[in-house]
Parts: C-alpha cells; sequence; structure tokens
C-alpha cells in the first residue's frame, strides 16, 4: 500500500471490522486490568496503532481481515505489557 489516499480508503472500507476488533481487544484490556472506565481510551490506542500500520499490509501476505484482525491483538498485547511495566513501577 502506497500512497496515503489507499491507506484512508483502505481504513474506511473495513471500517466496521476494525470497530468491532478494537471493541473486542479493548474489552479484553479492560476485563484483565479492571480499568473499564479507560475502555475508550483502549479503543483510541488500538485505533490509531492499526490506522499507523495499515500500510503495511501486502495482500499477498494475508486477507484484510486477518490483518486487521492481527494488528489489533498485537495492539492489544503491547497495551498490556505497557501497563504492567507501569504498575510495577508504581509498586516499587
Amino acid at each position: 500500500m502506497q500512497s496515503h489516499t489507499e491507506h484512508v480508503r483502505f481504513y474506511e472500507k473495513y471500517r466496521e471490522y476494525i470497530d468491532s476488533c478494537t471493541e473486542v481487544r479493548s474489552i479484553e484490556i479492560a476485563n484483565f486490568t479492571g480499568r473499564y472506565s479507560d475502555v475508550d481510551d483502549y479503543r483510541q490506542e488500538i485505533r490509531l496503532y492499526i490506522f499507523q500500520k495499515i500500510t503495511q499490509y501486502q495482500p499477498e501476505h494475508a486477507k484484510p481481515h486477518t490483518f486487521i484482525n492481527l494488528l489489533a491483538v498485537t495492539a492489544k498485547r503491547k497495551m498490556l505489557r505497557r501497563l504492567r511495566k507501569e504498575t510495577n513501577n508504581h509498586a516499587r
């Protein structure tokens, strides 16, 4: 994927699926952390991560839904690692 226009077009085309993946992953993070009031922040961070990484999509390697789900899962894992690290640093 090359241009910014293609990037935005891809995001818009799959927005409903992106929103669905984002919702599920943000709730999983909230369930893990117990911080349900932060669900909107988790959603936004996952969406931003997906939007930033869409340029890496290569149709010969994966279908769009697979790629989007992988990005959402990766964003969730990165966020959980960061949240654990922050919690551990505050506990010291």
